[in-house]
């Protein structure tokens, strides 16, 4: 695989040794990792856990908290991609592509499907 998107957070660093080793490159996953090194991770999918944690707490605070499983996504910027502060190593052209996929995701032109 040229990219490698790997789903373990912190514990995901063997990924990037990999994608170093292979001349390869990587996708980080929690929290912008980039920064662990710019020239291998060309971006990261990043989770707002604590946007996600306010927003449940708000419907207990307000008795309106039920039991069941809570899903959350692009809206409200619970998800994004990030791709680094400085220098991205994705074209702008690129950037743009994928924007316009998350506001049709956004707006229900595109489905997505996965797992539960």
């Amino acid at each position: 695989a040229d990219v490698v998107f790997q789903a373990a957070g912190g514990a995901g660093q063997g990924v990037f040794d990999a994608a170093l080793e292979a001349d390869r490159y990587a996708i980080g996953v929690d929290l912008d990792q980039r920064y662990l090194d710019p020239h291998r991770i060309i971006a990261s999918m990043v989770k707002n856990a604590g946007e996600a944690v306010r927003r449940l707490v708000t419907l207990a605070v307000e008795g309106r908290l039920v039991s069941g499983a809570y899903r959350y996504g692009l809206e409200g910027g619970i998800l994004s991609l990030e791709y680094g502060l400085d220098d991205p190593l994705v074209s702008p052209e690129v950037i743009e592509r994928v924007k316009r996929a998350e506001a049709e995701i956004l707006s229900g032109a595109r489905r997505v499907t996965g797992r539960d």
